[in-house]
């Protein structure tokens, strides 16, 4: 007869498998770092600037010739991240941290050989002067900026453009930081990219499938001027369920980058999940001219993926790519038709490098889910072939009602205790959980709708969110587990009371379910989260020295004597079952 795992047995066969989800998760994250390359943006009509997710801006011309290299942590930017833009070549307005010291000067406070007092690093938009090496806020009026956002530079204007993305709104700002418009509520949905040309500030208005134009100026951004729909929207539709859902269709086609290219709109729509792009191109009146085949690219430049062009900007016969998801930068020929890398000094290396470490970390991602398949598959065919053992035993243990000698354990009498009868504990569950999904819901409408208006104050007021998640998942959790099994009341506790055959109960120890059978009491150990469906008889001798003595006792309990009784005899197996169902509910409210 197969044994009853032990907790260390248990927590053994369970590590492995929490390591190899934390592997992969850990595997994952770190794909995702290293450098890589994000907005490109023009500083004039001979070169781009390309700044780099690791805090590095690099100038160059068509050429990949490097023209100059800032770092901004020598401006006092930390935690630098999203997009900038450019005031003239030496002025930027940028977002990230600011603690006011130039990387030298953090190197030695932290090694405390300076006396200078610590200061504290400011998150925000700044504006930047290169040759100096200093920055100054350049905006107050949106407190928070951790969210996605894009920025444009109007020079004829004087006036900064800003997109937030997260928050559908697009706002116009002077030098001075002060808010002059935004658009209007519901206008835009998810702007990404924002550009000027033609006499008009466009954006790619991502989740409206379209590029909608605005005035520049000093005219109003309520709404726009008009708008281009993305070109041959019907493969981009995705069916939807008629009986579940009342839309038929849904496009999930995004326009999310674009530029001006010979006096054309070249428009970056990617799919699906924001990869697999193409390039449509438009005339400045809507009319659609082409689409750029960009899989020549992938095959001349002998690409990993498929082409992920996140910008694109022209550089006199060439339009330069920043490539996201093969972490590339590459140009095409608009007289030759030609694609062609580009070989910038102390770029090309760095991203080439990055992209080897995250092809490695994906492929032992890969090896980490095919070792996790393989160690469930062994898991599984060793169970069954124990079930199926299991099986044949006790078809070959039953007792023959003719036999002799087939005596019957005392049977404990009909229930008497709370949670048998008594459905308060039940109601009080259902309506507790409905309570608390309903303040989130109403916390999460409110959450909504404060981050579209871009009236949060700071990241504090997510606080209260992530508590009512927990909480709730906690509450749903507690109320499955309390219907769905059985007479069992919560996963700790020394003694559990069961529901047996024919109505008749028995107590069992922790995670186990006991039957009462002519020829004892049949057990089945169904340790949490892990069943062994292991089954075994209970003799007399056990029966009357653990069940038979407690009897009496828990007869007389109420349910609040019960919980406490519960809590005082809490053993090894009840701790680590509960310390198992802890990682449990964070993940699962991580994953809410």
């Amino acid at each position: 007869m197969n044994q009853a795992l032990t907790p260390k047995q248990i927590f053994a066969i369970l590590t492995p498998f929490i390591l190899l989800l934390v592997g992969y998760f850990w595997l994952l994250a770190k794909a995702n770092e290293g450098p890589m390359p994000l907005i490109l943006k023009p500083s004039n009509q001979d070169s781009v600037m390309l700044p780099l997710s690791t805090g590095e801006i690099f100038e160059f011309d068509s050429n990949g010739k490097l023209l100059r290299q800032i770092h901004v942590k020598d401006l006092g930017i930390d935690e630098f991240h999203g997009d900038i833009a450019w005031v003239n070549p030496d002025e930027v307005i940028i977002y990230g941290g600011y603690s006011g010291r130039s990387l030298a000067e953090n190197l030695t406070s932290f090694a405390r050989i300076t006396p200078n007092e610590t200061q504290s690093t400011q998150q925000g938009l700044w504006r930047c002067v290169i040759s100096q090496k200093q920055c100054e806020p350049f905006t107050h009026e949106l407190n928070t900026m951790k969210h996605t956002f894009h920025m444009t530079y109007d020079e004829s204007y004087e006036h900064l453009y800003l997109a937030n993305t997260n928050h559908h709104t697009l706002y116009r700002f002077n030098l001075q930081g002060e808010l002059l418009s935004k658009s209007q509520e519901g206008q835009l949905k998810f702007p990404n990219q924002v550009r000027i040309f033609a006499n008009q500030l466009w954006v790619a208005n991502t989740n409206q499938h379209k590029l909608s134009y605005f005035p520049l100026g000093y005219d109003s951004l309520d709404e726009s001027q008009g708008e281009i729909t993305i070109h041959n929207l019907s493969p981009c539709l995705k069916t939807r369920h008629p009986v579940f859902n009342a839309f038929s269709e849904e496009p999930h086609c995004f326009p999310n980058a674009l530029a001006y290219v010979d006096k054309e709109i070249w428009l970056g729509v990617a799919k699906n999940n924001m990869e697999e792009a193409e390039i449509q191109v438009f005339s400045t009146t809507g009319e659609f001219v082409k689409t750029l085949d960009l899989s020549q690219a992938k095959t001349t430049l002998n690409l990993t993926y498929d082409p992920d062009p996140i910008s694109f900007v022209q550089l006199g016969q060439f339009v330069v790519f920043s490539d996201l998801n093969n972490r590339a930068i590459y140009r095409f020929d608009l007289q030759n038709k030609q694609w062609s890398a580009l070989d910038i000094e102390g770029v090309t290396t760095k991203l080439r490098a990055s992209f080897e470490d995250k092809q490695t970390y994906i492929y032992l991602s890969y090896g980490v889910i095919a070792l996790f398949v393989v160690l469930v598959s062994i898991g599984l065919i060793i169970g069954l072939q124990q079930h199926l053992q299991q099986q044949k035993e006790n078809k070959a243990s039953q007792p023959n009602e003719h036999s002799e000698n087939h005596s019957t354990l005392p049977v404990p009498p009909t229930n008497p205790y709370w949670f048998d009868k008594n459905k308060k504990v039940k109601r009080l569950l259902f309506i507790l959980g409905g309570l608390v999904l309903m303040i989130l819901a109403l916390a999460t409408f409110i959450f909504l709708e404060l981050d579209v208006k871009n009236k949060l104050a700071d990241d504090s007021s997510e606080l209260p969110y992530f508590v009512l998640s927990f909480l709730n998942i906690i509450i749903l959790f507690t109320y499955v587990l309390y219907t769905q099994q059985s007479k069992k009341l919560g996963i700790a506790g020394r003694l559990l009371l069961v529901e047996a055959a024919k109505g008749k109960t028995a107590i069992a120890p922790l995670e186990q379910s006991y039957f009462v059978n002519k020829r004892g009491i049949l057990v089945e150990d169904v340790f949490f989260p892990l069943g062994t469906d292991q089954l075994k008889f209970l003799d007399k001798m056990q029966y009357k020295t653990y069940l038979k003595p407690r009897l009496p006792q828990l007869q007389t309990m109420n349910e609040w004597g019960y919980f406490k009784y519960r809590l005082a005899n809490m053993n090894q197996e009840a701790w680590i079952t509960l310390l198992l169902t802890i990682p449990m509910l964070i993940m699962l409210t991580l994953a809410a």
